[in-house]
């Protein structure tokens, strides 16, 4: 993970692996779905247990959805990958549906409500906006809790992505590391059908 102490170092692919090229890893990037999100906390904390800390460096993070709340959690940590794992372990392992969204009678029946007078409305001007089936405002108030904003700022995020606008030709470099990986990856696929 990129921090104020690490610097990026890319490398090419020598080898005729993906996993076995490349020395540090360029990228993360995490889907979404939901529960997915445990499952991935699940495989970073194997990873963080079992690879060394210099191979696990992560300069461009990046997810949708779920992934995107693990992701933005490890950018907005500073230190070592594994410690910030070790920190989304015990946030998923206390995560309940109430810190999540409600789903109290009250509050669906509210929502339920809402729902059809936009529907009866035609979606008319002055229609009750509805963004989805169940309120999320206690995933909103966690997220603020744990990523610590100021200002619409988060500051640890900031410090990072500031260190990639000093390596100018760092992208461009991440752009070969990928053309590289990605001809490892065509010619193991290529053996594969061939046999």
């Amino acid at each position: 993970m990129l921090n104020a102490r690490s610097k990026p170092e890319p490398t090419g692919s020598s080898g005729p692996s993906v996993a076995e090229s490349s020395p540090k890893l360029a990228a993360m990037t995490l889907t979404g779905g939901g529960a997915r999100g445990s499952y991935q906390v699940g495989f970073l904390h194997c990873l963080a247990r079992n690879i060394p800390e210099e191979r696990l460096n992560f300069p461009l993070l990046t997810g949708v959805s779920a992934g995107a709340i693990n992701t933005a959690f490890l950018a907005a940590r500073q230190g070592s990958f594994a410690a910030a794992v070790e920190d989304l372990v015990r946030l998923w392992s206390g995560l309940t549906f109430d810190k999540v969204f409600r789903v109290d009678a009250a509050c669906l029946a509210r929502n339920v409500l809402r729902w059809g007078l936009r529907l009866l409305s035609g979606g008319a001007r002055g229609a009750p906006t509805v963004r989805g089936l169940l309120d999320t405002s206690p995933l909103r108030r966690l997220l603020i809790e744990i990523l610590k904003p100021a200002d619409g700022v988060i500051e640890e995020i900031d410090a990072n992505l500031s260190l990639l606008m000093f390596q100018p030709d760092y992208l461009q470099q991440l752009i070969e590391i990928g053309e590289q990986d990605a001809e490892s990856c065509l010619e193991e696929i290529r053996e594969l059908f061939e046999q």
